[in-house]
């Protein structure tokens, strides 16, 4: 089940049965414009207060879902960033494949967004004629 809210910086909130229905697992993901580490704190209890602190407004079976939340142990929590450059390359040295123009490491796309880098870099490598 998908739940989006339609809150500005709010993508949604998953829940997922697994295990033969015994466990459900829950995911949700918001936007930010904070710094990297400020999305990020080491400590779980100020990963879990920013998580509740961020979905506290949401409705759905969300309030449940902070509330087990606090009671499990089986908490995983994570930054999903992009770095954006002015260019991939500079001399011969580019990079290539997910660290040169990854689309979201969200989609599941990697090895496919390698493999299909790796074949245009060797067809423009074939077709320089050795002049790189």
């Amino acid at each position: 089940m998908f739940h989006q809210p339609g809150v500005d910086d709010m993508w949604g909130c998953m829940a997922m049965k697994v295990w033969d229905n015994t466990e459900l697992r829950v995911s949700v993901g918001f936007t930010s414009e904070e710094a990297y580490r400020e999305m990020l704190p080491r400590d779980l209890m100020a990963q879990k207060r920013l998580v509740a602190e961020r979905c506290e407004s949401l409705r759905w079976e969300v309030p449940r879902f902070l509330k087990a939340m606090w009671e499990t142990d089986a908490f995983h929590y994570d930054v999903v960033a992009q770095i954006r450059m002015d260019r991939w390359s500079r001399g011969r040295v580019a990079l290539l494949s997910d660290a040169g123009f990854c689309c979201s490491p969200l989609t599941g796309q990697g090895t496919s967004v390698a493999l299909t880098a790796a074949h245009v870099l060797a067809g423009e490598l074939h077709l320089s004629d050795g002049d790189h």
